[in-house]
């Protein structure tokens, strides 16, 4: 679940900057911030971004089926070693001599 978390931001990230290189001309990356200057000395103004053009992000839920069908094997070897360790327990258990 976590790859396909990481693979959906992933995706999310580059329809952001597809979106952001449409909307301004250019990609703003990180937290820098640059102001044009037209020849008369003002800054270029651009419209604003309507904040519900930006593109959502989306997540699409694994179904439990597929999330319990890969954690299976895992599961059982959880269920194997319990059973193993367990009676290796009582094994001991019942041997010691309480004199």
């Amino acid at each position: 679940m976590k790859q396909q978390y990481l693979n959906a931001a992933t995706d999310y990230q580059q329809a952001y900057a597809k979106f952001m290189k449409e909307k301004t001309g250019m990609l703003l990356g990180g937290f820098r911030i640059m102001a044009f200057r037209s020849g008369d000395g003002q800054e270029a103004k651009k419209d604003p971004i309507n904040p519900r053009e930006i593109p959502p992000f989306v997540f699409k839920t694994v179904p439990l089926q597929d999330v319990f069908g890969a954690a299976l094997v895992d599961l059982g070897i959880l269920a194997l070693f319990n059973l193993i360790f367990f009676s290796g327990a009582y094994v001991v258990f019942l041997r010691y001599d309480v004199r």
